[in-house]
């Protein structure tokens, strides 16, 4: 009788192995081994056959191949994402209509992957009234690791820091002077190609979700746009085109991680204020050292436009008491003419911010900040309040 037992034991379990070879769990596996292991202990089998039956059992796991995934549909890549900036501002220097509530920012971005190696985006904005595009690009991975990739495109311009930086990722409530005025929108219409250093990849990501950064423009970056920006006068109307050349390289300062860089911008535009052809060009480098608790982001601008110089820079101080919230100071310099608005146009004005941003949640973020800002006509300050809503 034991004899028949042991050999009913034996097919069945030899059937339940059969099924465990093709399992996707340790847990399966553990499960029928236990039972194994139990049968010997009541003495229905021997530690040798069940030894040979785990063996076999292996042998034939290892030699089934696993089953291939379905290949998902391109619609299954699409996503929508984006965040909506409603903001208070007081203007304690004007004489009427010195407060305002407005949405600043009401940011819209589609995104999909048609095949593997290609990826396009449209984002739209329904900030202050108004709907305007601002991406629209479809980018190629030249090799199949994607660190070589083609974007091309309106697209953010790769020049400094704070002018691929996401809105949403900035501390401060806008950009640089001269991040704001230089490249209208931060944005132009070209193609750029990209080299990250695959060591350079994770620490850029790193920074972009831990530390407010601007997240992977390339450790290397070349490419050639419009010069015209995304505004009302960015039709082409030459056939010179501005060449963008930027360098950026995360690095650690101890166990400090941080990241600097260098940039050029130049080629010939059209300027509706002065109704000519200007050739222009600007020069940057920039610095940022993530709060841990303190740290510090600057960048210096020198070029020329609209025929005459242009030269500035901003430093920021920033101390992160939290993990929540930054408290920042900055220091802004703009001076020089403003792109597209005539010669003998001046704007030179200086700006010092203070502020603090906390994060209420993952997707929340509150933000206060005072502007004291000196400009050729006078005083100019601001109080603003905002909350950042991602989604």
């Amino acid at each position: 009788m034991k004899r028949v037992v042991s050999a009913l034991a034996v097919a069945a379990f030899a059937l339940t192995l059969a099924h465990t070879a093709l399992a996707e769990t340790a847990k399966e596996q553990a499960y029928v081994d236990a039972v194994l292991d139990g049968l010997v202990q009541s003495g229905v089998l021997t530690a040798e056959q069940a030894g040979k039956i785990k063996a076999d059992a292996k042998e034939a796991a290892d030699a089934v191949e696993p089953l291939a995934k379905p290949k998902p549909k391109w619609s299954d890549t699409i996503k929508l994402s984006g965040y909506t900036q409603a903001r208070w501002q007081y203007y304690p220097d004007a004489d009427e209509g010195n407060n305002e509530f407005l949405v600043r920012r009401a940011r819209i971005q589609l995104g999909a992957q048609p095949d593997p190696r290609t990826e396009v985006e449209l984002q739209l904005d329904m900030g202050e009234g108004d709907v305007t595009v601002r991406d629209a690009w479809v980018q190629y991975d030249l090799t199949e690791a994607g660190d070589w990739r083609i974007r091309a495109g309106q697209q953010k311009v790769p020049f400094g820091f704070e002018t691929p930086q996401s809105s949403s990722s900035r501390i401060p409530l806008e950009r640089n002077w001269v991040s704001r005025r230089f490249v209208d929108g931060e944005r132009d219409t070209g193609a750029v190609v990209y080299w990250t250093d695959p060591e350079d990849l994770p620490l850029f990501d790193q920074i972009k979700k831990e530390a407010w950064g601007e997240g992977d423009y390339g450790t290397v970056a070349v490419g050639l746009f419009n010069g015209q920006g995304i505004g009302p006068d960015s039709a082409e109307v030459n056939d010179g085109k501005h060449l963008i050349v930027r360098l950026a390289k995360p690095f650690h300062i101890g166990r400090r991680l941080a990241e600097g860089g260098v940039s050029y911008y130049g080629g010939k535009y059209f300027s509706s204020g002065a109704n000519a052809e200007f050739s222009e060009h600007l020069f940057g480098a920039h610095i940022y050292v993530p709060p841990a608790p303190v740290g510090i982001q600057a960048e210096w601008f020198n070029g020329e436009t609209e025929g005459d110089d242009l030269d500035g820079f901003y430093a920021m101080g920033l101390w992160r008491p939290t993990p929540e919230g930054v408290a920042f100071v900055r220091y802004d310099e703009y001076n020089g003419p403003r792109k597209g608005k005539g010669i003998d146009n001046v704007y030179d004005r200086e700006r010092w911010s203070l502020g603090y941003a906390h994060m209420v949640n993952d997707k929340t973020e509150a933000t206060i900040e005072y502007d004291f800002q000196d400009t050729t006509s006078g005083s100019d300050d601001l109080l603003g309040l905002q909350v950042q809503m991602s989604y």
